[in-house]
């Protein structure tokens, strides 16, 4: 696995074995932001925040999630307009 730093101050993540760095629906990179968050705020003193990515993980995680919603909006209007 490797680290690349962003100027948004997103760290991306990449390497062959990534899927575990995610886990399931992100929940280990969401786990993990939190954590280097927390040691970034406590050891500098300042209320800076860091985003991690693996490969544009959360912006397909992101656009998956408003295709299911749209999905379950368009079954609710048909239900609802019988």
């Amino acid at each position: 696995m490797s680290l690349s730093l962003k100027d948004d101050h997103t760290i991306n993540i990449s390497g062959d074995d990534v899927g575990i760095a995610i886990g399931r629906y992100g929940e280990t990179l969401m786990a993990l932001e939190r954590l280097v968050n927390l040691m970034l705020n406590r050891s500098a003193g300042v209320n800076f925040r860091v985003r991690l990515d693996s490969n544009g993980y959360r912006d397909r995680r992101e656009e998956s999630i408003r295709r299911i919603a749209a999905s379950a909006a368009k079954k609710l209007l048909t239900k609802t307009s019988l």
